[in-house]
């Protein structure tokens, strides 16, 4: 038994209530295996279907989805699953890659850092109106990123929890 410090409950070792929650665990292989060592399909199921929303879709069959919950052994494996667009999860049209508007600032610098390391487009020819601040700097280079992959940003749509798959509503076009 342990009081938490400021809080007014008392935490039974071994009770689910002590265990990480899968609404606010990292959506990363580590938050997946901290939810995977708790051996619970609901809260697995929990942790599956924000991977859908990050990636901008829905959860549309509940038992399907735990189905797949209930033997899914590797982040990389619920990763496959959603790109391959399960029966269980339904996604929006006109989805597309982009920054999280509560990214910080190093968060920022690391998506663009790492699109483009990953784009044949040579980010130091950004157009003079797209490098006025970083967050402009990140969505044109995502945009080129998205646009090599024919729209696509899956699986890779994460850069440390910075980016989220969202729906836009203007369309891209290639220039």
């Amino acid at each position: 038994v342990s009081l938490h410090s400021g809080a007014a409950w008392v935490c039974i070792s071994g009770s689910a209530a002590c265990s990480p929650d899968s609404a606010t665990v990292p959506l990363t292989a580590s938050g997946f295996r901290i939810i995977h060592a708790q051996q619970n399909a609901t809260r697995m199921s929990g942790f599956i279907v924000r991977v859908v929303k990050h990636f901008g879709g829905r959860l549309v069959d509940v038992g399907l989805l735990r189905l797949f919950a209930k033997n899914v052994s590797s982040f990389e494996d619920v990763v496959s699953a959603v790109d391959a667009h399960p029966q269980w999860a339904a996604w929006y049209p006109g989805s597309a890659c982009t920054l999280d508007p509560k990214s910080d600032a190093a968060l920022v610098g690391l998506t663009i850092e790492y699109a483009c390391g990953e784009t044949w487009f040579n980010c130091a020819n950004i157009p003079e109106q797209c490098s006025n601040s970083s967050w402009d700097t990140a969505e044109y280079v995502l945009s080129v990123y998205a646009m090599e992959r024919d729209g696509s940003p899956l699986p890779t749509c994460s850069v440390k929890g910075a980016l989220i798959f969202a729906r836009v509503v203007a369309s891209m076009t290639r220039v």
